[in-house]
């Protein structure tokens, strides 16, 4: 319904005495507090921190159409008009939040219910008639019918002037999947109605560069099961398990030469990790320590992403265990590292095998590896130390042929 547009009959705050409005007044601060813990609490798509701009969002709108309601007892001459925008613009908000008004409509519904029991009360308590309270009922049930149908039209305005509504929703739908913690199915399943996308049970997820460009020509190749937002400050492209070679070979051509990375296949709710993962070998990458041209596959360099999880972790590992050659000249420290780490690698192997794998002699494997053991005496007989000493010196030398300095 319209407020200005309906029948006397039809606008029950009309005919409540307009001293109602000063009574009920003071119950207004406590009351929007109220009702926007419960919204946030009991609607998930509502749910986020107080503290931000949502958060004072929302409760500025429910100060709004509280006091507009009690504007609407005290006369018609009062607000209308200006209610009558604030709910289509809540209406238009939510199809830029990319939401259905199912939402919107539940948190009415729940603020409804709690505003009428305090008010109720207070009127009451102010002594008001049963006749007055019935009346106070039926105009606020009234009046969440007329926020509806102005929400209702504000959101199909919005809708009608988007004529990239399928692609903001698909935009919507990603950001959900990616979100930490998961969101809940039931919210999953209504973001991809809205965007005509069918949820699969597992996913992966692409890293590319910030700043990429994708050309429209190039977008409109890209197959309609994969979900891609180029806006994000980390943009990401998301494809329904399995990924075939067919699909490798699709992201390739839309994304052209544009280094890019994909993340291990993981059920749905753990799109974030698949996506955390894919962005760590896209950093290792440009950093040179991950190699290859075109679309990289993190199942194929886990250990990598393994020893680079925490660098600052592995920096004090790497303290603890290299300790020894502390005091050491830098290239001298760095050949026994370079000897140490061909020795582990071929797990204690003879000087001849070592050798080979440096390109040295024989004897001067020997020789450095007098002298490491002279360093580290016996530590080099337990297993721990030398699995944490392979770790450590793999990733120094990844970074060192990457020529990364960290």
């Amino acid at each position: 319904m319209r407020f200005r547009d309906t029948e006397p009959s039809s606008r029950p705050w009309e005919e409540l005495p307009a001293e109602l409005a000063d009574i009920l007044e003071p119950e207004v601060e406590v009351l929007a507090e109220e009702i926007v813990q419960a919204i946030l609490a009991g609607i998930p798509e509502f749910a986020r921190p107080l503290n931000d701009v949502y958060g004072r969002t929302v409760r500025l709108g429910v100060e709004r159409a509280l006091h507009h309601f009690l504007d609407l007892v005290r006369g018609p001459s009062q607000t209308q008009v200006n209610g009558e925008r604030i709910y289509r613009r809540l209406g238009r908000n939510e199809f830029r939040e990319g939401r259905s008004l199912d939402a919107l409509h539940s948190a009415y519904r729940l603020g409804t219910r709690i505003a009428w029991r305090r008010l109720a009360r207070r009127a009451e308590r102010a002594g008001q008639s049963a006749a007055v309270l019935a009346l106070l009922a039926e105009a606020v049930f009234a009046y969440l019918d007329g926020i509806a149908a102005e929400s209702l039209a504000g959101y199909a305005e919005a809708q009608a002037r988007s004529a990239g509504a399928r692609e903001h929703f698909r935009r919507r739908l990603l950001t959900l999947l990616l979100a930490e913690p998961a969101a809940d199915r039931e919210s999953m399943e209504m973001a991809a109605r809205l965007a005509g996308w069918r949820l699969p049970d597992q996913v992966a997820c692409v890293a590319l560069r910030s700043g990429v460009e994708v050309s429209p020509t190039r977008r409109l190749r890209m197959d309609a099961d994969h979900l891609l937002d180029t806006d994000r400050p980390d943009p990401c492209l998301l494809v329904p398990a399995p990924v075939t070679e067919q699909d490798r070979r699709a992201i390739e051509d839309v994304l052209g030469e544009e280094p890019t990375v994909i993340g291990p296949v993981v059920d749905l709710h753990e799109a974030s990790l698949s996506f955390r993962w894919a962005k760590q070998g896209l950093n290792l990458r440009e950093r040179g320590i991950l190699p290859g041209e075109g679309l990289l596959s993190c199942d194929d360099h886990l250990l990598v992403l393994l020893l680079f999880q925490d660098e600052r972790l592995l920096a004090r590992l790497g303290e603890r265990s290299l300790g020894p050659f502390e005091g050491l000249a830098e290239k001298r420290a760095a050949k026994l590292a370079e000897t140490l780490l061909a020795w582990l690698v071929t797990r204690g192997g003879g000087a001849p095998e070592t050798a080979a794998m440096l390109g040295v002699h024989p004897q001067t494997v020997r020789y450095r590896m007098n002298h490491v053991e002279r360093l580290f005496g016996d530590r080099l007989r337990d297993p721990q130390v030398r699995f944490e000493l392979e770790m450590v010196l793999r990733a120094r030398r990844l970074r060192e042929l990457a020529g990364d300095g960290r």
